[in-house]
């Protein structure tokens, strides 16, 4: 049976970000790949707010891990044309900082999206409601068919190498690029979930009725803190696989926990994305959807959103025919 993949995605400045007069820290790619585009490939990653290139970081870790993952599957599945956000470079090759996109100096380097407001989410900002209880994802079992642990590891540690590069020619610390990472390659029948540090990715099953956590953020020792690709002397990843069929997944960067999750029991939060899914579910378009995207990006910089986090905010969502 036919099966594909339509996504939106949309990334925008926290208001911190705009009082303080600095760039965007939130990074993220996303494409569906295969004739039919059956495998869904997305990264989102968050530049440390103490770092002083950690966007840059975030741009690097995303363009790179999607790089590998396109060279992984390009053995055996035609791609699509379209990826989203930014264009991915060869593996082989470090790019000059400078010329990455999102790496500008400028902070209103944030992508233009003018669109009428996402439809279905303007009732939802209004109200946040509490969230509803959720089985545990952990009944999920373990998929065989996706690239290794050992080799995704690998494609995150090119990453840090890149960035060490890219502060050695900067001459700063390689802390100054520290990012997180929310990894997703899924088929549908089969998912893995590669994570470093804060944000989170969710999903929905396809035989149930509730949202349920695929890797769940992780904080350090005090409050406010994380895990980074930086880190030494080697970065903590988290990883998970899943071989039950899915039929929706959202990943996100920590601006959006707030509002996505139910923090206290570690649960996604089910009516936001109830809500937030539907025009989705709705769309004709396969891949990626321009129009919903934009709207996605209207809503996160949305009054109602930013009265509840002031930093920057990452959503994908992609739903499974």
């Amino acid at each position: 049976m036919k099966t594909s993949w339509t996504w939106a995605a949309a990334t925008c400045r926290g208001t911190s970000h705009v009082r303080s007069n600095t760039r965007r820290q939130d990074a993220f790619t996303c494409t569906s790949i295969g004739a039919e585009r059956d495998t869904f490939i997305a990264v989102v990653s968050d530049g440390a707010g103490s770092a002083s290139m950690g966007g840059e970081g975030a741009s690097v870790a995303c363009r790179t891990i999607a790089s590998h993952a396109k060279a992984f599957f390009a053995k055996t599945q035609e791609f699509s044309p379209e990826w989203d956000a930014q264009q991915v470079p060869d593996p082989h090759q470090l790019p000059d900082i400078r010329e990455l996109p999102g790496t500008r100096e400028s902070p209103d380097d944030d992508e233009s999206l003018v669109a009428n407001d996402y439809p279905q989410t303007a009732s939802y900002a209004e109200e946040l409601p509490d969230a509803q209880q959720s089985p545990d994802a952990q009944r999920m079992t373990v998929a065989r068919e996706l690239p290794t642990d050992e080799l995704v590891r690998e494609w995150m540690l090119d990453a840090r190498r890149r960035i060490f590069l890219a502060a050695a020619k900067r001459e700063i610390k390689p802390r100054e690029f520290a990012s997180t990472i929310v990894f997703v390659i899924s088929t549908g029948s089969e998912t893995l979930v590669a994570h470093i540090g804060d944000g989170a990715i969710v999903f929905k099953p396809t035989d149930a009725d509730e949202w349920l956590v695929a890797s769940w953020p992780s904080h350090g020792e005090y409050a406010s803190t994380t895990f980074f690709l930086t880190d030494e002397p080697e970065p903590l990843i988290k990883f998970s696989r899943f071989t039950d069929p899915i039929s929706a997944l959202a990943l996100f960067s920590d601006g959006m926990e707030t509002l996505a999750l139910e923090l206290n029991d570690h649960l996604p939060h089910q009516r936001f994305f109830e809500t937030i899914i539907r025009p989705l579910q709705a769309s004709s378009a396969e891949g990626r959807d321009v129009s919903l995207s934009s709207g996605l990006a209207k809503f996160l910089d949305s009054e109602k959103v930013n009265e509840r986090t002031d930093d920057d905010k990452t959503l994908i969502l992609a739903i499974r025919r």
